[in-house]
């Protein structure tokens, strides 16, 4: 037998954005926002952000041809930030490093993150936001839209992981590269790697 456990469809999904795993908390606003080259990032001066930098800035470089450099704060601009228990839900800061507080509106895109890990996760909430064409392996002439939206989300177990059994069936470097950027888009952060059989 199967059981089948269905969910209404949040606000976001009704309409036609996909966000994987589904946030804790997303507040929708009227309108949406285009992003293009003339935006800027600011990274504020926390070294740790560099990493989140580096993937918005390198995807949206590789599929769309966009560049958005880092700089000081402009009328357009994406702002990245650590601030350890800045996220929170009602009175109460939340703890855990991979949360992160993601909004869009007024012309501007806010991501904060507790730490490292909430930050590129935000990051990777606000890449999904775009449209599909997002994942392009070539390069895509489109307006990149987004629906102005807060966002909050940490993960409801500490462990999301993937398992992968190269024992049996062997994997290329490349491909297990690929399978880790796959996860960290959609925020799996320990990979199981089942090696020790005799095959």
């Amino acid at each position: 037998s199967l059981l089948v456990f269905a969910q209404q469809p949040t606000e976001l999904a009704l309409r036609g954005y996909s966000v994987i795993p589904e946030p804790r908390s997303v507040r929708l606003s009227p309108g949406h926002m285009v992003v293009d080259s003339t935006w800027t990032i600011d990274r504020g001066i926390v070294a740790a952000t560099d990493i989140a930098v580096r993937s918005l800035a390198s995807d949206l470089h590789t599929f769309q041809g966009l560049t958005l450099t880092a700089g000081p704060g402009a009328r357009h601009v994406v702002r990245l930030s650590i601030k350890p228990g800045a996220v929170q839900t009602g009175a109460e800061p939340l703890v855990d490093k991979q949360a992160y507080r993601l909004v869009m509106e007024n012309g501007r895109v806010e991501v904060i993150g507790n730490a490292a890990p909430g930050l590129f996760y935000g990051v990777q909430t606000l890449l999904q936001l775009f449209p599909p064409e997002i994942e392009s392996k070539t390069k895509v002439q489109a307006t990149w839209v987004a629906p102005c939206v807060q966002v909050v989300d940490y993960p409801r177990f500490a462990w999301r992981g993937l398992m992968l059994d190269s024992a049996r069936h062997f994997w290329s470097v490349e491909q297990i590269k690929a399978l880790l950027d796959t996860m960290a888009t959609h925020k799996l952060n320990t990979f199981h790697w089942h090696l020790p059989d005799d095959q």
